[in-house]
Order: structure tokens, then C-alpha cells, then sequence
């Protein structure tokens, strides 16, 4: 366990109330906007209950950054509050950070649960299909929604369906377990491992998983900013030919052509 000092609450907050002037909210609008022309990766941040590690939960973040490298590598991301993973993660005081590759739109959508998945994603996420999504739907507010934004795309990479082609789980049955609400759980579906040291799931294929302690936790706007330690990177050894999954204008997206 790490010896550094960590400041955070044990439990989930609340947003606070804030009345927004017209001309802030004018700003938000354009600053919105702005954001749209920068690209983002999108990262998959995965934790479970101390007390039972069958009761995972996973959300899709758009907004990781890098903090340092010394003395301690310290990492962050945002949570729109309210949040049913806030709740496990302030539980667990643990999290993995897992980076997507440009052919994993699939986790990005199965983790960002408040909309219902594009259809060409939904072929490859057992469950999500006509129906399923039903009343889930919403008008997309900010560059967090990441899934409402989705659903505006005509062009999904057909490597979407087969993003889990080098899963072990494809030669699972295809049954699955279901979360409490009934719904099949993501990572039996997309396909995950354990970490043994913490018992954090850990997804399968992704370009990159780091394993990090809650350094800090605190509430910023609408949003809790979380300050993590990285304690182990759980894997990294990614093939030059992979791309990172980005997404830029209200779409996904890969890197572009190199300038320079």
C-alpha cells in the first residue's frame, strides 16, 4: 500500500447547486463548441466493491489526463456527478484505467450507460439490440456524452461487430451474467481479467492498463475530480500498428496522418 497522504471523503458527493448567470450559460455553449475541434482519448476506468468483487462497475471517460511523473505519477479524470460507479470507486479507493484502441467503439459504449448504443455498435454488444435501449435515449449536453453523441454517427467501422475477435471469451457459451438491473454485464460480454493483487477487473485487448490508489477526490462544478496514483502498469506492450480511440467533433475517431 502506498505511504503518500490521500485526501478524499469515503463517500460519493452530491453536485453542488449553482445558479448560472445568462452570460455563463452563453459562454458554456461556446466553450462547448470549442471543445468539440479537440480531440480526446477515450479510457475506460474500472473498479468493484471491496467487500464483493462480482459487483463491478465501469465508466467511460473522456476527460484523462496525465498530472506527473515524479515524485509519485499521479493521473486524473472526471465523473459527472451523479454517478452509480462514483459510489463503488469511493468504496474501493482503487481504480484501473484502461486506454481503448481505435476498434474498441464497443467498450466505449458499453460503459457509458445512460444512452442507448448506436446500431452499429449495438450488433456487437449481446442484449443492446432493438428494444433494449428503450427511453434511454437523450439530447446529448456536454462532450461526456460520449454515447448520445455516437448515435449522430451514419459510419461505424464495420471492425466494430468483431472488436472481441481475439477475446478468449469467443469460444465461451454465449450466455452471460446480468447486472442487478438485468442487463448482461459488459465486461463478461467484451471480456475482462482479475488483477490478483486487487481484484480490479482488468479488460481484455486494450492498448493499455494502468492500476492506481485514490490520492484525491474532490468536487468541481457539476463534476468530482479524481486524483490517482499509478501503483503498476498491468500492461503495455502495444503493437505499433494499433491506434488509439479518440473522439473529436461529435464523433469517434483514430489518429491522423503523421505532420512532422
Amino acid at each position: 500500500m502506498s505511504s503518500h497522504p490521500r485526501f478524499y471523503t469515503t463517500e460519493p458527493a452530491t453536485a453542488p447547486v449553482v445558479m448560472a448567470s445568462e452570460e455563463d450559460q452563453a459562454t458554456s455553449e461556446k466553450f462547448r463548441k470549442v471543445l468539440r475541434k479537440v480531440p480526446f482519448p477515450v479510457v475506460v476506468v474500472s473498479t468493484c466493491s471491496p467487500e464483493d468483487p462480482n459487483l463491478r462497475r465501469g465508466i467511460t471517460i473522456s476527460s484523462f489526463s496525465s498530472i506527473s511523473l515524479q515524485p509519485v505519477p499521479l493521473v486524473s479524470f472526471c465523473v459527472k456527478l451523479p454517478s452509480r460507479a462514483s459510489t463503488v470507486l469511493h468504496e474501493s479507493d482503487q481504480f484501473v484505467i484502461q486506454f481503448l484502441s481505435s476498434e474498441q467503439i464497443a467498450h466505449s459504449v458499453a460503459f457509458s450507460s445512460s444512452v442507448a448504443p448506436p446500431p452499429g455498435v449495438s450488433k456487437a454488444l449481446p442484449g443492446t439490440g432493438a428494444g433494449a435501449g428503450a427511453g434511454r435515449a437523450k439530447k446529448p449536453e456536454d462532450i461526456e456524452d460520449l454515447v448520445a453523441e455516437a448515435n449522430r454517427q451514419t459510419m461505424i467501422p464495420s471492425s466494430t461487430s468483431n472488436s472481441n475477435s481475439n477475446n478468449d471469451n469467443n469460444n465461451k457459451p454465449t450466455t452471460t451474467t446480468t447486472t442487478t438491473s438485468g442487463e448482461p454485464d459488459p465486461f463478461e460480454v467484451l471480456g475482462y481479467e482479475t488483477d490478483p493483487e486487487s481484484n480490479l477487473p482488468v479488460l481484455k485487448n486494450t492498448l493499455g492498463a494502468i492500476r492506481c490508489r485514490t490520492q484525491q477526490v474532490m468536487v468541481v462544478g457539476d463534476h468530482e475530480m479524481w486524483i490517482g496514483h499509478v501503483e503498476k502498469v498491468l500492461h503495455g506492450q502495444i503493437p505499433d500498428e494499433r491506434e488509439p480511440l479518440l473522439y473529436h467533433d461529435r464523433s469517434y475517431r483514430h489518429v491522423g496522418r503523421r505532420i512532422i
